[in-house]
């Protein structure tokens, strides 16, 4: 069974990552806060230090994150600090952040390209 990572476990995270573990599938999760790791461990899913070993632990990665900035941080493992770092070649992004204002859409297009780049192939 393919192992499914899971990064962002805040309100909509908590829910979508819960259903996933429901169904039995192994997981690795990450979020900024521990406690919110912490049901998840409680029911057999494993801890990461962060979104790359997130990334190099995991089939498939699902991202629950607050908007585009963050999604391409955890996608390309660029932040402030560090340039982006392709994590590795895990087969699909799952995001489940939304769009809501002008330009979004056109920033989420370039972040599947770099991301693409990154290893994933692509299918968000």
């Amino acid at each position: 069974m393919e192992t499914v990572g899971f990064i962002g476990l805040g309100n909509m995270g908590m829910g979508m990552g819960g259903n996933i573990q429901k169904a039995d599938y192994p997981m690795v999760v990450f979020d900024i806060r521990d406690s919110a790791m912490q049901p998840f461990v409680k029911n057999g899913a494993r801890t990461a230090g962060s979104p790359a070993e997130v990334a190099r632990l995991s089939d498939v990665v699902f991202t629950s994150l607050p908007g585009p900035k963050e999604v391409e941080e955890v996608a390309t493992g660029a932040t402030v600090d560090q340039p982006a770092d392709a994590h590795s070649p895990y087969r699909a992004h799952v995001s489940s952040e939304g769009c809501a204002r002008p330009g979004c859409a056109g920033e989420r297009r370039q972040e599947r390209r770099r991301h693409a780049q990154s290893g994933c192939d692509g299918r968000w």
